[in-house]
């Protein structure tokens, strides 16, 4: 007599499930096995043949159906295996059925292991104090001259991005001549201010204070003459800083001098020069940074 056509599944869940006296016990709960009627062993039979060997933790859902008399089928997803009883009835066919059913979960592909996550790169932190030398060119609109100039600076930082700055330099000046007189000027623009520094964007925007003391001297055949003073005004300027080295930065730099106050040379009575109202800059240079 044919075995009737039987179904049950088999449903792991991870880390078990824990009902009724097992769970006042602390136990794991065995795979919980829906089974039809008809099959040469129990549910509670295969049930405990099974749980004694799937280790606790792993998932699944798995069906078992008849063949025939002294057959029955094992189902994993798409795999099926059919198991021969021999004879085999109760609790010995059950064990013998749940050998077929742990070796189907132990040849599924392992879950995918994920590679280790990146660790999180440290936030750039701004340095302490950078030292700046940078070399320029000016161009004067009242004379239309293209200056050269060399500075020094430095950049502190305060609180995160935000930043003093100060920085010196000196360069070549206009020279004009009227008749027998030649006339010079060289200026010494002194600046001071706060910035804000981009650490993610390593750009430094500057705005300061202008301080420019200037000398005048006339030669003539035999005679020379001095004239000191001084122009003030604002700066404001752009730093970009380029990495070079672990410490060491490139850097481009542009930047305009608004002078508040002008003065005028005069010689045998005509307008030789004046200071500008406004100075364009750009320059580039080395940046060297100090994490003291």
């Amino acid at each position: 007599m044919a075995l009737p056509s039987v179904v049950f599944r088999l449903s792991l869940l991870a880390g078990g499930v824990v009902t009724g006296p097992q769970l006042a016990a602390g136990k794991t709960a065995p795979p919980s096995l829906c089974c039809a009627e008809g099959l040469p062993f129990s549910a509670a039979e295969l049930e405990q043949a099974v749980a004694l060997r799937v280790p606790a933790g792993v998932t699944a859902a798995r069906v078992v159906s008849g063949a025939d008399a002294d057959t029955v089928e094992v189902s994993l997803g798409p795999k099926r295996r059919s198991v021969p009883l021999g004879g085999r009835r109760g609790g010995l066919a059950a064990r013998w059925v749940a050998l077929t059913v742990v070796d189907l979960i132990g040849s599924e592909a392992p879950p995918p292991v994920l590679p280790p996550a990146a660790p999180a790169l440290p936030r750039p932190v701004a340095a302490r104090l950078i030292g700046v030398a940078l070399p320029a060119l000016a161009v004067e609109p009242t004379t239309g001259q293209l200056l050269v100039t060399g500075g020094l600076g430095g950049s502190l930082r305060l609180y995160r991005g935000l930043r003093w700055t100060f920085d010196a330099s000196y360069g070549g000046g206009p020279e004009k001549g009227v008749g027998a007189v030649q006339l010079a000027l060289q200026v010494l623009p002194l600046r001071s201010g706060p910035a804000v520094y981009f650490t993610r964007v390593p750009i430094e925007l500057r705005l300061s204070a202008l301080v420019a003391p200037y000398w005048v001297r006339a030669t003539a055949t035999e005679q020379t003459a001095a004239h000191q003073g001084v122009v003030g005004g604002l700066t404001a300027a752009g730093l970009a800083y380029l990495p070079l080295h672990r410490h060491l930065r490139t850097m481009v730099a542009v930047g305009v001098d608004l002078f508040v106050n002008q003065a005028e040379f005069l010689a045998a009575g005509q307008s030789v020069f004046a200071t500008p109202r406004f100075t364009i800059w750009i320059g580039a240079g080395l940046a060297l940074r100090s994490s003291l």
